[in-house]
């Protein structure tokens, strides 16, 4: 019925453009779908630290980067299941940063507990991350819309400095380079956004010029990440901090 109306609506000679694939109408399918809504970017920081409702089911605040990471991928499971466009989650290393420092205190406690070096801190809160990075990109690649689509979630890392923020995006880098399964596919989903700013990441004796040789070895083996400047998105979007765009 969409397609038909699609017909309709069109001038003719657009509509034969769009019908030998000269170009694309895009949502052609989804005229006549009024509760089913296009592209979006979600508040996951909020969703997260309050809790979300899940078709019935009440999820509270995750206690751990495990936790968190499983939460969003069943919130990006919900959103695909009621739009025909992508989701973003914007700076994805600020949003799991809370859930990842509640893991760091509880190896705090283990590390008290049993006399254990600083170093088992460190590792043991690396692996957690990582695994939590893992569970996140194997879930998001069997999520599927209404429609059976594979989800388009995109996610963006920010340019904090913050130690846990730079963890978080340094074991995300290797495990997506990791790739899916025993032949290390490419990950195609969720795609990946890294932000460059003068001063940040982009110079040797930037705090982050390590993160961002990392993103740069990724982006060669893996596709991801894209990158995009931080100064020019500002400027785009007018506003003084830097918006994850949908794709």
């Amino acid at each position: 019925v969409s397609k038909h109306l699609m017909k309709s609506i069109l001038p003719k000679d657009v509509y034969e453009a769009h019908a030998k694939g000269a170009i694309h109408g895009h949502d052609g399918d989804y005229i006549i779908s009024k509760g089913i809504h296009n592209c979006g970017v979600y508040d996951f920081e909020t969703m997260l630290r309050e809790g979300v409702k899940l078709g019935d089911v009440e999820v509270e605040s995750p206690k751990s980067i495990g936790t968190a990471a499983n939460v969003s991928c069943q919130i990006f499971s919900k959103l695909s299941g009621c739009s025909y466009g992508g989701q973003s989650m914007p700076k994805f290393d600020e949003v799991m940063k809370p859930y990842a420092d509640k893991s760091y205190k509880k190896l705090l406690k283990v590390q008290t507990k049993y006399s254990l070096p600083d170093s088992f801190v460190e590792d043991s809160l690396r692996k957690e991350i990582f695994d939590a990075c893992q569970t996140f990109i194997y879930q998001i690649q069997t999520v599927t819309s209404n429609n059976g689509q594979s989800s388009f979630a995109a996610i963006s890392l920010s340019l904090s400095t913050e130690p846990l923020c730079k963890m978080i995006k340094e074991e995300y880098f290797k495990c997506h380079m990791q790739g899916i399964g025993p032949n290390h596919k490419v990950p195609i989903f969720p795609k990946v956004l890294y932000f460059i700013e003068d001063g940040v990441n982009l110079n040797k004796s930037d705090p982050n010029y390590k993160e961002f040789q990392l993103a740069l070895e990724c982006s060669s083996k893996m596709m991801y990440p894209d990158f995009l400047m931080a100064p020019n998105n500002r400027k785009m979007a007018g506003g003084k901090e830097e918006v994850t765009p949908m794709g």
